[in-house]
């Protein structure tokens, strides 16, 4: 694959900045790859299709960090504007972008899909140019190193180096200490002279405030001055982003982008196999195809186990696995849901099974202060998953 099948060049990296990659730092970088390649695949999240990507919308400005209004109309209205933007899309044009999203809209999911799809590019551009003789080696494009940390890890390296009393630039030592763990072996020096940085940074939620002085100090020393044109992705859910926001300094013009789920149309193919197309179009009905435009949801709802397949086995993981067996949500969210006929409550069969510390309660109508929405509800007399009169698409 092309490097620019995967990353664009713009600003600086068209200006021939980059040094020529020495044999031992193309060494080291085949091992690099090659170890994160590994380790992407083993972690590495099936149960959504890879084809399936977020939304992204690029933000307004927002003097004050608050995004929080954005982010919430991004989710009330129909997408407009042009095709849809990717993450590499969002690297390609930028060299210091923030990604900003609600708690399970696929921040880190996208991060690891474009650490992932840059590793193999890069793993690819290497093997080319080590059987290359170094004469040879004067033309060619770009390597990009992309690194997939987390936030607070990195930060609390750089505090530990300052309270070691190292100096010089504590953002890059600390970086080059991450790579040499993650390849085994240390980082050849000059070697992030050599080649084009892609930082993607999860959590910035997490990062305590009291290293946020000092590791943005650090950062911005290394970002700024030193490595000008390395490629930066920071992800942070929105709400947590303004405590945050006045350490980004204004001259290295970052951008602000929002993840806002999946698109329906997108979606609705992969879950052919757990669905029945009247099923799907009840889904479509009802408006609860919003449990699978959220990453996090569709997950939970595409992979969990249930007694029943179909409809029945989607309220059933609901309500016994996320409202954790509570019976008055549970009723709330059944009666504005169309998918239930008017029949239901009298007709279900809902578990009886005794709840345990360990364990959420199961739903049991029979239980004190259970009120049926039904006069005519029968009490549970059978263990099982909710049970709909008719079949699973009734």
């Amino acid at each position: 694959m092309a490097i620019a099948d995967s990353i664009k060049l713009s600003g600086p990296l068209s200006n021939g900045l980059r040094s020529k990659i020495t044999p031992q730092s193309l060494n080291w970088l085949y091992t690099y790859f090659s170890a994160v390649v590994r380790q992407e695949d083993a972690s590495a999240d099936y149960a959504l299709s890879p084809n399936l990507k977020p939304r992204l919308a690029r933000l307004e400005l927002a003097p004050d960090g608050d995004y929080a209004e954005q982010i919430d109309r991004l989710y009330a209205e129909a997408p407009t504007g042009p095709a849809k933007m990717s993450v590499a899309d969002v690297t390609a044009g930028n060299g210091g972008s923030i990604l900003l999203g609600k708690s399970g809209s696929g921040k880190t999911r996208q991060l690891h899909d474009q650490h992932s799809r840059l590793a193999r590019t890069s793993l690819a551009q290497v093997e080319q140019l080590r059987l290359q003789s170094d004469a040879n080696r004067s033309d060619f494009a770009p390597v990009f190193l992309p690194v997939y940390v987390q936030m607070p890890a990195i930060a609390s390296r750089i505090a530990d180096l300052e309270r070691a009393g190292n100096r010089g630039n504590l953002f890059q030592s600390a970086l080059e200490g991450y790579l040499s763990q993650q390849a085994g072996s240390p980082v050849p020096p000059g070697l992030l002279s050599e080649v084009v940085p892609v930082i993607l940074a999860d959590n910035l939620e997490q990062l305590d405030l009291g290293q946020a002085p000092v590791f943005f100090s650090r950062f911005n020393q290394w970002f700024s001055t030193i490595t000008p044109e390395a490629r930066v992705i920071i992800a942070c859910q929105h709400l947590g982003f303004v405590l945050y926001y006045p350490w980004f300094r204004p001259d290295q013009q970052w951008q602000f982008f929002g993840l806002y789920g999946f698109e329906w149309p997108e979606v609705r193919p992969f879950l052919g196999s757990r669905y029945s197309e009247t099923e799907l179009d009840q889904l479509e009905l009802t408006g609860l195809t919003g449990l699978f435009i959220h990453p996090a949801l569709c997950k939970l709802f595409t992979t969990g186990s249930s007694a029943r397949s179909g409809l029945a086995g989607l309220l059933d993981i609901f309500i016994n696995g996320i409202l954790g067996g509570n019976t008055a949500n549970a009723r709330k969210l059944a009666q504005y849901s169309q998918l239930l006929g008017d029949d239901f409550f009298a007709t279900a069969t809902i578990p009886t099974a005794p709840a345990s510390p360990a364990s959420a309660p199961q739903i049991n109508p029979a239980q004190p202060g259970a009120t049926p929405s039904n006069p005519n509800q029968q009490s549970a007399t059978q263990a099982g998953a909710i049970q709909p009169k008719g079949d699973a698409s009734s």
